[in-house]
């Protein structure tokens, strides 16, 4: 039952005519404005809820792109060391030390990891722009991040101190509860 507001031009005659006029109006006006209260708080709470949503994305995509950096490494290494036992496989293959499957075998293992360093490329490359596309304005993926995935968070005392008195607060008042 929504009530209108809408205002007509009619001559007030009497007193309290014009009173009732007034005290109609008023209620209108703060009906409307309860109404724009309440839809701007709504926008607020809805502006929040996607600004959060965009910090959880860019900080899923950072992270996304350090662990593509790290499977990149993983991937070089294991590309690298399939190429030596190749090497090694094949010379020794033309020393009548190993049969031709032990060298073919060797072959397709090596072949398996370039393909997964390939991979692993191609994961950091995607992870790189779907990140550079959350951050810049335009088209670049000049960006570095820094290998912290493992990295231990220092607090300076100031920090340590508030950290334990909260701590300790929080445990105090669990106690009170039980």
């Amino acid at each position: 039952m929504a009530t209108s507001c809408s205002s007509q031009i009619t001559p007030l005659t009497n007193t309290s005519a014009r009173a009732t006029s007034h005290e109609s109006s008023r209620s209108c006006g703060v009906a409307s404005f309860r109404r724009a209260s309440f839809a701007a708080a709504a926008a607020r709470a809805r502006a929040e809820i996607a600004s959060r949503g965009l910090v959880v994305t860019v900080v899923q995509s950072y992270y996304a792109v350090a662990a593509g950096q790290q499977k990149l490494e993983a991937a070089q290494k294991a590309a690298g060391e399939g190429d030596r036992f190749l090497k090694l496989t094949q010379d020794l293959e033309h020393g009548g030390e190993v049969a031709h499957s032990d060298a073919i075998k060797a072959e397709l293992q090596a072949q398996e990891r370039r393909r997964q360093l390939q991979e692993a490329q191609l994961a950091l490359l995607n992870a790189r722009l779907n990140l550079a596309v959350l951050i810049f304005p335009d088209f670049n993926d000049k960006l570095r991040s820094s290998d912290d995935l493992h990295a231990v968070a220092t607090l300076k005392s100031g920090k340590i101190s508030t950290a334990r008195l909260s701590l300790a607060l929080s445990s105090a008042s669990c106690a009170s509860c039980n």
